[in-house]
This record gives C-alpha cells, structure tokens and sequence, in this order.
C-alpha cells in the first residue's frame, strides 16, 4: 500500500517568565521568523505558550517530544521579537509536541506541505476503506461533514442534520467580556462558591457551569490541592467526560499538565476521586502516580512538585 503520511512535529513551550508576561499583555502575537516560519506568543495558563515548529517525524506520535534543538529556535525567536525579555531555557516550565498528520510529500521544506483535506478511497476484500489524510482542528468540522457526506452516498442515506451552525458545548448563550465578571458573581453567590472556584470552572467548560451548579449538593466546596477547582467539580468531570485515566485527567480535562505548581498531593488526590469513581483500584494509587510523574517529566518535561502548591488555579490554566 503506498505511504500516504507525512507527518511533521510542531513543539511548543510554556513560560511564566514576568516579562515576558508582561510584554504580551494578554495579547495574541503572530510574526514571521526570518526562516519563513510563522511563529506564535500567546497568552494560555497565567503565563505565555510559544510555538511552533515543523519538523518531519517517524514514529509513534504519541511519543514525540520537544527537542533541545527546537527548544532553542524557539527561545532564539522569541528573543528576536522581545528583545528586552532575555528568555532563557530555565524559563521553560513545560513543553509540548504533536505530529500534524500531513500527506506524504517530497518538498524540501516541509512549510510548503499542503495542510488540506483530502479522503483516500482504497478496497480490502471487497469491502472500501476510507482514510482521512491531513486537516486540523480548524477544519474538523468541515471535514467530518465531508467524510459523513461520502459514507452516506455509499450508504444511499440521506444526511438529516447539520452542524454547521451547531455552537460548541460551552459556548451556549455566552455572555460578552464585559458581562462576564457579573455572571461569574452571580453564580459564585447563587451557588456558595468563591468567584475564583467559578472562573477556574468556566474555564474548563465555560456556560456547563450552569449544568454543574445546578446538579451540586450546595455543601461547603473542598477544593483540589493548591487549584481553585472543587472536588465535587472533578468528580462530575470524571462522570460526565467520561475519564478512565489519570494521565487523561491531568493532561485534558482539568489541564493540571499546564499548572505552575502541580504537586505530587494534587496527584494523589486525584487519584484518590478516580477510586471513587471506580476508574481505578485503591492498590493502584502508588504506582500509578509514580507513572504520571515519570510521564510528564519525560513527556513535558515538568516537574511535578513534592511541597504543597500554593499559586491558585484561576489564575493559570486557560485564563
């Protein structure tokens, strides 16, 4: 069968370094590198997500990682933009890879890759097998019509619905930036929550707040070690989203993975709500913790920190 991957690595890396921080001002930031690629500063977590690069990858993607070489072009084009910041390596606090999954192609340069959609229709027995080649997440949803579209002609099944203009759950009856704060106090009163616990919430899951809220027991909220996130919230995020590891706790749904100070009690305590939830057993805890430190330092390498977290979680991931 002809090889119809390509796939290229994109690095990135989170820095609370003040500032740059403050260079930012909770502004988006899109250049050119003098190589012809585009680079990004962005505000993400309380502190500034940097990327990306593009570099051609063999092998598992689930094992890409940020190289010191790419480390170092991204610190080197970041410096070039913010001269007065004088970042350096120690300021990385985490970094992150992914492969795009892009068509087999021959260009020297692997920023002329093409980063369209396209569907590759081969056969195995009879039976036509459909492979999705290319796309992102910009385009998923035009992609997924397009593909639904080709298997319901095969299927001679007319399409009943549309998701052009379905909004994203989250996103329903947002209110505007500047009504927000209001909303926030509003449930923060309605429901005996600090503001701060609804922001980190809202975050997460934006306008479901309301679906949670409405749901909770009303009792005095715990929150997670060293986050603003209640644990009665982390246990409805484990039902609801339907989590059955830890690594997918930590590094999606609550997006810990991104907190300045995660520490190895905050770990424990999750594990601890997985227990409850049935996702894992008690004689399991040690060790699986033991993996989602080693994980994430080998991964991202972060440090996940044995004192107690004191920053708060409002006022990191997804702010």
């Amino acid at each position: 069968a002809p090889q119809l991957f390509g796939g290229t690595k994109g690095s990135h890396f989170l820095t609370h370094q003040p500032a740059l921080c403050d260079a930012v001002a909770g502004q988006g930031i899109y250049a050119e590198a003098e190589d012809g690629r585009l680079v990004f500063v962005l505000p993400l977590a309380g502190g500034v997500m940097v990327g990306t690069t593009d570099e051609r990858f063999e092998g598992d993607p689930d094992q890409a990682i940020a190289s010191e070489p790419e480390l170092d072009y991204l610190l080197e084009m970041t410096n070039d933009l913010f001269p007065q910041v004088n970042l350096t390596r120690d300021d990385i606090e985490m970094h992150c890879a992914g492969v795009r999954p892009l068509p087999k192609a021959d260009e020297s340069k692997t920023s002329t890759i093409s980063r369209d959609h396209s569907i590759h229709v081969s056969e195995q027995a009879g039976t036509p097998i459909l492979t999705l080649v290319g796309g992102k997440l910009t385009t998923a949803r035009a992609f997924g019509e397009t593909v639904a579209d080709e298997v319901l002609s095969r299927l001679q099944i007319s399409r009943t619905r549309d998701s052009r203009d379905r909004v994203f759950p989250g996103g329903e009856n947002y209110p505007s930036p500047g009504e927000l704060p209001k909303v926030w106090y509003e449930l923060a009163k309605q429901h005996n929550r600090t503001q701060t616990q609804v922001q980190a919430m809202w975050a997460l899951c934006g306008t479901r707040v309301r679906e949670f809220l409405s749901s909770s027991d009303g009792g005095v909220p715990t929150p997670l070690l060293g986050t603003e996130l209640p644990r009665d919230f982390v246990k409805w995020i484990i039902e609801t989203e339907w989590v059955q590891t830890l690594d997918d706790l930590i590094e999606r749904r609550l997006m810990l993975v991104y907190h300045p100070r995660l520490s190895v009690e905050c770990v424990r305590q999750l594990t601890e709500l997985l227990v409850e939830a049935g996702r894992m057993s008690s004689e399991e805890i040690d060790n699986k913790i033991a993996g989602t430190v080693s994980r994430l330092h080998s991964i991202y390498g972060k440090t996940v920190h044995l004192e107690s977290a004191t920053d708060h979680f409002a006022n990191s991931p997804s702010q």
